[in-house]
C-alpha cells in the first residue's frame, strides 16, 4: 500500500510548491515567506524519499514505526495520505503480530512486549490529531483479545482491559475539548474498571473547556474514591493522594494570581477538606494498637506532609504525631544524629547540620556533609561552603564533583536572571573543562537571544578552545554537538565544521556497536541486521542538535545538511537523521501556552508520562 501512498505525496508536494505563491503568512514579507515554502517543500520532497527507503529497511517494526513518523510529520497539511498511512501501519502491525512465531524466539526476546509497546505508539500519535479515529482502531482489536490470551499466559484478561482502559483515556483526553459531554461519559465507564491515573489529565482538559462538568466528575470520582479501602487497592490510593498533591501545588500556584485570573479549581475547598479527612483516618487506621507499623498509604503520605501542613494543618499534624510514635517504637533515640540532622536541615541550620553529620556513622558523613554544603551554598554561604567541601569531605572526586555541581547550578541561575558579567565570572571558577565548555554555551544561547551575537559567538570561540581533540567520551561528543549547535543560528560554516568530524566518529562508534550488539551487556541489540529507527543509540548523539539548530542549518544551506547526514553508513541511522531534518522543519518546536491552566495540564502530563510505561 506505500507503493500507492507515494505518488499521492508527491502530488501534495507539488500542489503545496504551486500554491506557495499565492498566499503570504501574516507578519512574514512575501521574500521571507516564499523562502519558508522553499524549504518546507524541499523537506516534503525529502519525507518522500524517506518514505521510499523505509520500504527497504528489513526489519518489520522499524517500517512500521517510519510509516507513523511520516503520517505525523504529514497530518498537518496532508490529512487524507497522513490517515492512510496510520491504518497501513496498524494492518502492517496486526499481520506481524499474528506471524510471530513463539517457537522461534530466544528466551530473552521480548517480541510480543515490543509489539504490543509499539501498538501503544501508533495509536498515542494517531491519537494526537485523531482521538476518534485512534479509539475506534484500539477497539477493533479487543475481539481478538479472548483468543490472544488463550494463547499466552504472559497476561492476564483483565491486565488487557486496564491497560486498553488507560489507553483510551489518553485519546478521550485529546477529545475532551472538542467534545467535553462524549469525554464525561467515557470517563465515568473507565471508572467501572478501576481508577485510572489518566483520570486527571483528563479532568484538567475538561476544566479548561467546561468547568462545571468538571468539577461534577471530580466530584464522582472522590464519591467513589471514599469507599475504598486505600491501603489494599493501590490504583485507588495512588489517585486519591494525586488529587491532594493537585489541590497543594493549585493552591502554591493561586498565591501568585489574580483571583479572576486563576484556572478553574476541580475540587471546592470543602470537597478537598474532606478527602484528605478521608485520606488521612485511611493512613492512620488499624494503627492504634500496631503502632510500630506503617500503613501504605502512610508512607505514601510522608514526603509531602510539609506542604500538606500549609493546607490542612490539622490532618498533617494527626501523621505526624504518628510517625513520632512509630520512631519512638521502633527504639529511635531522640539523640538520634540522623533524625537531629534532617530536623536541623529543615530549619536551615548549617552548624547543626555540621555538628549532627560528624556523629553519625562513618559511611553517611560525606553525603550528610555534601548535603550541608548545598544549604550553606543556597543561602549565599558560598565561603562556608567550600570549607565543607574542602574539608569536611574524604573523597577527593565527590569534592570535585559537588563543588562543579553547585557552582553549575549558580550559573544556570545568574543566567536565567540575566546576570550574563556574573555568570562568566563564576564559570572562569569552574575548573574541569568539559563542564566549562558547557556552562559557556548555555551562556551564548542566552547572550544571543537578547541579540548580542558578537559576544555569543566569542563565548562559543572559548568553549570550543576547551575541547579541540577527539571526544573521548560521549559526554565531550555531546558537547562538541552542544556547541555546533549554538554556532548554528550565528556562524553556520562553523557549524558544519565542527558536526563534520562528529559524523565520522559517530560512523565508528555505530559499527563498533553492531559487531558487539547482541554479546555482553545487551545495552542495544539488533535485530534482522538493523538497529531500531527509534532506538536509543541511533538517536543518542544527533538529537544533542535541538531541532532549532538542524532548522537553522537547513535555512542557511538544506542540501549541506541533507549531505552531511547522508554521510552516516548504516541505512537505519541515516533514515533516522533525515526523519530529524524533516521534522525540523515541518514541525518546529511550538510555543509553550502561558495560561496557568495549560502549565497544570502540562506537570500532570509530565507525571502521568513518569509514571506509566514508557512508550518505544
Amino acid at each position: 500500500m506505500l507503493k500507492n501512498t507515494l505518488p499521492l505525496l508527491l502530488l501534495f508536494v507539488l500542489f503545496t510548491s504551486a500554491s506557495a505563491q499565492q498566499s503570504t503568512p501574516k507578519g512574514q514579507a512575501p521574500a521571507e515567506s516564499i523562502a519558508q515554502e522553499a524549504l518546507k517543500k524541499k523537506a516534503e520532497i525529502l519525507l518522500s524519499e524517506i518514505a521510499q527507503q523505509a520500504r527497504r529497511l528489513k526489519n518489520k517494526e522499524n517500517q512500521i514505526l517510519m510509516k507513523i513518523a511520516i503520517a505525523d510529520l504529514l497530518w498537518q497539511d496532508h490529512q487524507a495520505a497522513a490517515r492512510s498511512l496510520y491504518k497501513e501501519a496498524f494492518d502492517n502491525l496486526h499481520q506481524t503480530s499474528n506471524g510471530v512465531d513463539a517457537e522461534e524466539e530466544s528466551p530473552e526476546d521480548d517480541r510480543e512486549g515490543s509489539l504490543s509497546r509499539l501498538g501503544e505508539r501508533l495509536l498515542q500519535s494517531l491519537g494526537r490529531h485523531d482521538p476518534v479515529m485512534a479509539r475506534e482502531l484500539l477497539r477493533s482489536t479487543r475481539a481478538t483479545h479472548p483468543s490472544d490470551a488463550a494463547k499466552s499466559d504472559v497476561t492476564t484478561p483483565s491486565d488487557d482491559q486496564s491497560s486498553d482502559t488507560r489507553l483510551e483515556l489518553t485519546f478521550v483526553t485529546e477529545m475532551a475539548e472538542r467534545d467535553p459531554k462524549e469525554a464525561a461519559r467515557i470517563a465515568r465507564e473507565s471508572l467501572s474498571q478501576g481508577y485510572p491515573y489518566q483520570l486527571i489529565p483528563l479532568l484538567f482538559k475538561l476544566a479548561a473547556k467546561e468547568p462545571k462538568l468538571a468539577q461534577e466528575l471530580a466530584l464522582e470520582v472522590i464519591n467513589k474514591l471514599r469507599k475504598e479501602n486505600l491501603n489494599s487497592n493501590s490504583e485507588a490510593m495512588a489517585l486519591a493522594v494525586s488529587f491532594i498533591e493537585e489541590a497543594i501545588e493549585a493552591a502554591k500556584e493561586d498565591k501568585d494570581i489574580e483571583p479572576a485570573q486563576r484556572p478553574p479549581a476541580l475540587l471546592d475547598t470543602e470537597t478537598t477538606h474532606a478527602l484528605i479527612e478521608f485520606v488521612t483516618d485511611s493512613a492512620l487506621k488499624n494503627m492504634k494498637e500496631a503502632t510500630g507499623s506503617r500503613t501504605p498509604l502512610l508512607m505514601t503520605l510522608q514526603p509531602i506532609l510539609g506542604d500538606l501542613y500549609q493546607l490542612a494543618p490539622a490532618q498533617a499534624s494527626l501523621l505526624i504525631g504518628k510517625f513520632a510514635e512509630i520512631e519512638k517504637a521502633n527504639g529511635r533515640a531522640a539523640d538520634d544524629p540522623y533524625q537531629h540532622f534532617q530536623q536541623s536541615s529543615e530549619n536551615g541550620d548549617t552548624k547543626a547540620m555540621l555538628e549532627a553529620a560528624g556523629m553519625a556513622p562513618r559511611e553517611l558523613r560525606d553525603s550528610l556533609y555534601q548535603q550541608t554544603a548545598t544549604r550553606a551554598w543556597e543561602q549565599g554561604n558560598t565561603a562556608e561552603a567550600n570549607e565543607i567541601i574542602n574539608t569536611k569531605i574524604s573523597n577527593a572526586f565527590e569534592r570535585r564533583q559537588v563543588l562543579t555541581s553547585l557552582q553549575e547550578q549558580t550559573v544556570m541561575a545568574l543566567i536565567e536572571k540575566e546576570q550574563f558579567v556574573q555568570a562568566r565570572q563564576m564559570i572562569a571558577q569552574i575548573r574541569p573543562a568539559e563542564s566549562r565548555a558547557q556552562q559557556l554555551t548555555y551562556l551564548a544561547t542566552a547572550v544571543a537571544a537578547k541579540g548580542d551575537k558578537k559576544t555569543a559567538v566569542e563565548l562559543l570561540q572559548e568553549a570550543q578552545s576547551l575541547i579541540t581533540r577527539k571526544a573521548k567520551n560521549e559526554s565531550e561528543l555531546s558537547t562538541q554537538l552542544r556547541i555546533a549547535g549554538a554556532f548554528a543560528e550565528l556562524d553556520a560554516d562553523r557549524s558544519f565544521a565542527i558536526i563534520g568530524p562528529i559524523i565520522d566518529q559517530i560512523n565508528e562508534l555505530i559499527a563498533a556497536t553492531a559487531l558487539t550488539a547482541n554479546f555482553g551487556m545487551r545495552i542495544e541489540t539488533i535485530k534482522d541486521d538493523e538497529f531500531s529507527v527509534e532506538g536509543s543509540f541511533n538517536n543518542r548523539y544527533l538529537e544533542t542538535l535541538s531541532a532549532k539548530d538542524i532548522r537553522a542549518l537547513a535555512q542557511a544551506d538544506f542540501n549541506k545538511t541533507q549531505e552531511m547526514f547522508d554521510r552516516l553508513q548504516r541505512p537505519e541511522i541515516r533514515i533516522a537523521a533525515d526523519l530529524l531534518l524533516a521534522r525540523s522543519i515541518l514541525q518546529p518546536d511550538s510555543q509553550t501556552d502561558d495560561c496557568t491552566c495549560q502549565q497544570r495540564l502540562k506537570r500532570i502530563r509530565a507525571k502521568a508520562n513518569k509514571a506509566a510505561p514508557a512508550a518505544p
